[in-house]
């Protein structure tokens, strides 16, 4: 069943506050990342969550720093569908992605595939 509201609904309402969550990161998520940089281990994050966000985390994580991009899932595609190149330089290039559907984490996976190097994805993984 679909509610709909309109502003005679909420015209009585009294802001109270909002809330806020953070989940934190595992203790051993920076290490491990260290320990993988040590072997010559690429590590890079691809996630739904909001650029923001995933800046944030991987800048506690140490994947990058201030001045870091973090690409977009929108900046994936656009660059599949019209420049193979482009592509090949932000996935390259880049150690952050955000805002990623699975769709785009398989172009991101695949393309590295096709540029020789081995990948491993942890996590969530719908395909």
């Amino acid at each position: 069943m679909f509610c709909s509201y309109d502003a005679n609904d909420i015209k009585n309402l009294e802001f109270l506050g909002f809330v806020g969550f953070v989940d934190p990161l595992r203790s051993t998520s920076k290490s491990s990342i260290e320990t993988c940089r040590r072997a010559g281990i690429r590590v890079i994050m691809i996630t739904g969550d909001h650029p923001l966000t995933a800046k944030s985390i991987s800048k506690e994580l140490g994947l990058i720093n201030d001045d870091s991009w973090v690409v977009s899932g929108s900046e994936i595609e656009e660059a599949y569908n019209n420049s193979k190149e482009k592509l090949v330089r932000l996935i390259s290039e880049h150690d952050v992605f955000a805002r990623v559907s699975p769709s785009q984490k398989s172009i991101i996976v695949e393309t590295l595939n096709e540029l020789g190097e081995f990948t491993a994805v942890t996590g969530e993984w719908n395909k």
